[in-house]
């Protein structure tokens, strides 16, 4: 029971942490977009796939302008989170069948 109570835990921080990170990684995605002066001729386009079609949006951002190491972090995060709630529930579940 306990082992099941540090889990949730541990998992819990684990989701609030991906979160964090997809936000925070929004929020630079959007904020280079708007910065970059080489963008003079797509910046509306690059803000407008950002703030509306997150967290695709900004992955994509990242890829395509050479930012591959934030796009790594941001895919990852939002791959982790469903993970981290899928095992959150599973351990849940099996805390409440003890």
């Amino acid at each position: 029971m306990i082992i099941a109570q540090i889990t949730n835990v541990l998992l819990s921080l684990a989701g609030v942490a991906a979160v964090i990170i997809c936000i925070v990684m929004w929020f630079v995605s959007l904020i280079q977009s708007i910065i970059r002066e080489d963008l003079k001729n797509h910046r509306a386009l690059w803000i407008l796939l950002i703030i509306f079609v997150s967290p695709i949006g900004s992955i994509v951002y990242f890829f395509m302008e050479n930012r591959k190491k934030y796009g790594w972090i941001h895919l990852g995060a939002v791959i982790a989170l469903p993970v981290i709630l899928s095992a959150y529930a599973i351990v849940s579940y099996i805390a409440v069948l003890q």
